[in-house]
């Protein structure tokens, strides 16, 4: 489930270029009873700045809450505000797996959306001057390669319901469907036909006296059919 609750949020004045997005972040709160408001409170009240840390928070039973637009510039991590979007897991390390499967949605979902890679996934602790912070609480070498899984898995799926898909209007192109007077008089051309020598004798006549014709089949009937035609008239 996704809660909107920017027009909640504290401050968002600055803002950028959604093209000056370089990283998806991932954090964690620190604690486990965080939801967008009180986060927000904290990051203002306390630490004194006029915009929160994070553009979404996913919340222990993987609700996510969406803070601010990803042209807002937020706090997740200083010094590297601009070029990052931030999403932050409620918790301390330990997150649940309704949590996990919300992050890997949200993740492929800006990542597709921002124009990244998996490559362009980070922590907050991998960047420059936040080496010995303990957050996003996991290791994001596994992280990166359950998202990577995850979006293959995705990507697979898409390829199968796109090629049925394509299979079914395929089928559904081929079928020639005629009402019985239509395939009586198909019939009685095709064979009036044979017998002028424009088609040859006893091949076509069976497909449409059985009625099993199909479209592309038809298509080429006439295509030789007026190409003999014409030659004729030329002879």
């Amino acid at each position: 489930m996704v809660e909107d609750v920017r027009d909640e949020m504290p401050g968002g004045e600055s803002e950028r270029s959604v093209d000056q997005i370089e990283f998806v972040v991932r954090h964690h709160t620190a604690s486990e009873n965080d939801d967008a408001h009180s986060v927000a409170r904290h990051h203002t009240e306390v630490n004194g700045w006029r915009t929160a840390g994070y553009h979404e928070i996913i919340l222990r039973d993987g609700t996510i809450q969406l803070m601010y637009d990803p042209e807002v510039i937020s706090n997740g991590v200083g010094g590297h505000n601009t070029s990052t979007y931030h999403i932050s897991l409620v918790g301390a390390g330990s997150f649940t797996e309704a949590q996990e499967e919300s992050w890997r949605e949200r993740a492929q979902y800006n990542l597709d959306h921002l124009g990244l890679g998996i490559n362009d996934v980070r922590g907050h602790q991998e960047f420059s001057g936040h080496r010995g912070n303990e957050c996003p609480g996991r290791d994001m070498d596994a992280v990166r390669e359950e998202l990577e899984a995850y979006m293959d898995d995705q990507n697979d799926e898409s390829d199968d319901e796109n090629a049925e898909d394509n299979g079914g209007n395929e089928e559904d192109d081929d079928t020639l469907e005629l009402s019985d007077w239509q395939w009586d008089m198909l019939e009685e051309h095709v064979e009036a036909l044979e017998d002028e020598g424009h088609l040859d004798e006893g091949r076509w006549s069976p497909l449409v006296r059985e009625r099993d014709l199909t479209v592309s089949e038809l298509s080429w009937l006439a295509f030789i059919t007026m190409s003999r035609q014409l030659q004729d008239e030329v002879e």
